[in-house]
């Protein structure tokens, strides 16, 4: 599990949701090569950050709000990447080599992504 996600499930002190996010990370190298070629890593970022800025500044309906725009947008990536197969049969474990990122694409990500948001990634500063 992602240590920010990891800091904000031991903080909630919510054993489901702890469990949701292991599970979640660690199918998640697999559904990103499914969703690689219609997720966009900026969206994604900005959320994260309104997700970590609403926690901050201790305002729940803010968190709810941002984690559900959140989920919002990855149910529509999802929807996108899915749409020209059927669903009900595209398995985590089915998915093939081809449709995963090259090994550079994904050493980029790794080199590019910070384990928690600074104050430089703030879409608003």
């Amino acid at each position: 599990m992602g240590p920010a996600v990891c800091a904000i499930s031991k903080a909630a002190k919510n054993h489901v949701l702890e469990l949701a996010m292991t599970s979640v990370h660690l199918v998640r190298p697999r559904t990103n090569a499914l969703l690689h070629r219609v997720l966009e890593r900026e969206p994604v970022l900005e959320q994260h950050w309104k997700i970590y800025e609403a926690i901050r500044d201790r305002d729940p309906e803010g968190a709810v709000s941002a984690f559900t725009a959140h989920f919002d947008h990855l149910s529509e990536v999802q929807r996108r990447a899915l749409a020209d197969r059927d669903s009900s049969k595209v398995s985590v474990a089915d998915i093939t080599e081809e449709e995963r990122p090259a090994p550079d694409v994904l050493r980029r990500r790794r080199t590019q992504q910070p384990d928690a948001p600074s104050r430089e990634d703030s879409p608003d500063r």
